[in-house]
């Protein structure tokens, strides 16, 4: 029995697919959901602009895997299509969150 930790972001929404983002360089901090927009193709750059935003690693060094690939940065192609993403899907984050989080991170 093993109870998972999800926090809401503001971007979550009802209006696309959710995703569960895990910060692997801290383990203990809970699953961020974020919602990606269906309205339009949604490519890898706006997942990872996304994801970004809710982790506060910064864009140029956030780093996404699923399923044992990493989510390559583009603005072209559908990210959702492309790599197989569904509903509740869990992508992992690699990189150093910077400001406070990565001050709090520290103190932990």
């Amino acid at each position: 029995m093993s109870s998972e930790n999800t926090t809401t972001t503001a971007s979550a929404d009802g209006d696309g697919l959710q995703i569960l983002l895990h910060q692997t360089s801290n383990p203990s901090a809970p699953r961020l959901a974020i919602s990606l927009p269906l309205s339009t193709t949604s490519t890898a750059n706006t997942l990872r602009r996304l994801a970004s935003d809710a982790t506060t690693i910064p864009f140029d060094s956030l780093r996404l895997i699923y399923r044992g690939k990493i989510i390559a940065a583009r603005d072209d192609g559908d990210v959702v299509a492309e790599y197989k993403l569904e509903e509740g899907c869990v992508v992992h984050c690699l990189g150093k969150a910077t400001g406070a989080a990565a001050a709090a991170a520290a103190a932990a």
